[in-house]
């Protein structure tokens, strides 16, 4: 492929489709409690966004001879399978309506990332996905900011413990867990970029970038996003030999540990002021995760309707609309027959990228194995943040980059092996420092 059919393939209608998308997330932020008219208008919007990016990706899939055969890439198959039996099972769910929506909105997710997958350049375009992702999710974190700055009162609000300030987003309105998980992955993806570049100006573009999404994770106060952040930093510089990098986190760790004064505050900052039993609970989770669990066991094959048996069954409808654990949404939801091909495609994933990270002969390029050590750090950060988030269940920020992970180990291995088979010079990969 030319040089200049490369950069006609960098930004595609597949890549709108996702930004579509991403819009429908904001139109969930938006959405009130009650039936006004706000709300109504922000249901509107979803329906059109979404409703507007599946066509696009369909239509982006059919174009190519070849282009269902995506939908049968990695871990898709097994996605695909969990969408459809929860779409069926919204015909026995309390809240039908609510239940299929909320499935297709999953199938959607699917057919977009596979639309970008199903391009001539398909590291080209996935990567250019990634970056487009990266400058959303950082524009979504600027809107916090632009809320603290504008509205202060309301965007922090009292905290017991250390800090006794909590970040939330007013423009549009986002949570702290939100604003938590939006911090560990910028801050995430801003240390990977500022490690792996040479250039002067980039660095210092980086540790900018750096210092907007950092400070927004410690003043959320999200305490799995935290960990999921040091969870991803240390799996990138294991898989990416970054060996200076490692000795210098383990032992600013054990310095930090040896300090009595600072692991006395670091305890109290992950307390939060809160009870022994609230902070045992994991701020009532569990509670929540034990009715589920007895409510699952009425029927444990087919659940009680994706989604909408977690949010009304057992919430009771109020404003929590997850269990905060996916692992009991889906099961709650879809039972154990939409369990296993769930359960089964973030598995299948992460064996994808373990086995072509640790293939002989492959990913020798520093950049290669850079972007892809890159990949496996977000996957465990993903993995992390789902034990008390519900975000790989269903349409989240979450979701949309555990779809792009799936979507990269859909092209990373099939490529290799072509350009290894042919002996010819290996497709373009983009540069890493610029994705």
């Amino acid at each position: 492929m030319s040089d200049q059919a490369i950069k006609k393939n960098r930004f595609q209608f597949a890549h709108i489709a996702w930004l579509l998308l991403f819009l429908s997330f904001q139109s969930i932020l938006v959405r009130s409690d009650d039936l006004s008219a706000s709300s109504g208008m922000a249901d509107l919007i979803r329906i059109s966004t979404v409703g507007l990016s599946c066509l696009i990706a369909l239509m982006c899939i059919v174009r190519r001879k070849d282009g269902v055969y995506y939908l049968f890439r990695s871990s898709f198959p097994l996605l695909l399978i969990y969408a459809v039996i929860s779409i069926i099972s919204g015909s026995y769910a309390s809240h039908s309506f609510y239940s299929i929506w909320k499935s297709i909105e999953v199938i959607v997710n699917i057919f977009v990332v596979v639309a970008v997958l199903a391009q001539d350049d398909q590291r080209r375009s996935v990567l250019t996905l990634y970056a487009v992702s990266i400058v959303s999710y950082y524009a979504l974190l600027l809107s916090v900011w632009m809320g603290a700055l504008i509205d202060p009162s309301n965007a922090f609000s009292y905290a017991r413990g250390i800090l006794n300030l909590q970040l939330s987003g007013l423009f549009p309105p986002i949570n702290p867990n939100t604003v938590g998980f939006l911090g560990a992955f910028l801050s995430f993806v801003a240390i990977v970029r500022f490690v792996r570049t040479r250039w002067s100006f980039r660095r210092f573009f980086y540790l900018v970038l750096l210092g907007i999404a950092f400070p927004a994770l410690i003043l959320s106060q999200a305490r799995t996003s935290l960990i999921a952040f040091v969870v991803a930093i240390v799996v990138f510089t294991i898989m990416d030999r970054r060996k200076g990098l490692l000795i210098l986190i383990v032992f600013a760790a054990i310095s930090a540990y040896s300090v009595d004064s600072l692991r006395q505050e670091s305890y109290d900052f992950f307390r939060r002021g809160q009870t022994e039993t609230q902070f045992t609970t994991l701020s009532g989770r569990t509670l929540g995760w034990k009715a589920a669990w007895n409510y699952f066991l009425k029927s444990p094959y087919f659940g009680h309707g994706f989604a909408s048996a977690g949010k009304f069954d057992v919430l009771g409808g109020g404003s929590a609309s997850t269990l905060h654990g996916a692992v009991f949404d889906v099961l709650v939801g879809v039972g154990i027959v939409g369990f296993v091909p769930w359960i089964a495609g973030i598995a299948w994933t992460g064996i994808l990228l373990i086995r072509r990270r640790t293939s002989r002969d492959r990913f020798k390029d520093p950049d290669k194995r850079s972007m892809h050590s890159e990949m496996i750090a977000l996957y465990a950060m993903l993995l992390v943040k789902t034990l008390t988030d519900s975000g790989l269940a269903l349409h989240s920020l979450q979701l949309m980059l555990f779809l792009i992970v799936v979507a990269w180990t859909a092209i990373s291995e099939p490529v290799a092996q072509q350009a290894t088979r042919t002996n010819m010079e290996e497709p373009v990969y983009a540069n890493p420092a610029r994705a």
